[in-house]
């Protein structure tokens, strides 16, 4: 039995109900603790948000963490040019985008030519961003990531070709853990 089950249930009915601290991945539990925390002073409740939201999905935190770095990434865009410059990265990492609408004054030609030169790979794909996303892949090191990940991704019905990857994950969210971290590797946030 756990610290957080021995002092009380305070929010009766949750998913996590019965469960004790124990059960869950200590890092995602912290993460989530220190999250909730920000909503509430209360520790026992923090721990329970926390523990409803991990049941749910073991990967919820990062996930969070994650849409909330990308988010406050956008939040300091400001130019076409600034929206572009933040894609270069992908020179030395698989995969990135940006949704269609942060781009202003936007030259494809321009871009397409600029990632040509770079041995890029561009798309542009209308999956969940109602605006449309510009996709930049490396082809170099995308197909390295999806053949070490093969095996993962199949089990997880995620397509391993270049094209038809970067199509899925731009209209799918993943859930399977571990082809979650694939996408994670894929957008250089996890090593």
């Amino acid at each position: 039995m756990s610290w957080y089950k021995k002092i009380t249930d305070k929010i009766p009915g949750g998913l996590s109900d019965g469960k004790s601290t124990d059960e869950f991945d200590q890092v995602q539990l912290n993460a989530g603790i220190k999250v909730e925390l920000e909503h509430t002073s209360d520790v026992s409740i923090a721990t329970e948000i926390a523990m409803d939201h991990l049941t749910e999905d073991p990967l919820y935190y990062e996930k969070l963490k994650t849409i909330e770095t990308h988010s406050f990434n956008l939040k300091k865009i400001k130019t076409a040019n600034d929206s572009l410059n933040c894609l270069y990265d992908v020179l030395s990492k698989p995969l990135d985008y940006l949704p269609l609408k942060n781009l202003t004054n936007f030259d494809r030609k321009n871009m397409e030519s600029w990632a040509k030169s770079k041995g890029l790979k561009p798309m542009y794909l209308y999956g969940r961003e109602p605006s449309g996303s510009l996709y930049i892949y490396n082809p170099s090191l995308l197909t390295s990531l999806l053949t070490e990940n093969e095996e993962v991704l199949r089990r997880a019905g995620v397509p391993v070709g270049l094209s038809d990857f970067v199509t899925y994950i731009d209209s799918n969210w993943v859930s399977d853990s571990d082809a979650y971290m694939v996408v994670d590797k894929a957008f250089g946030r996890a090593k």
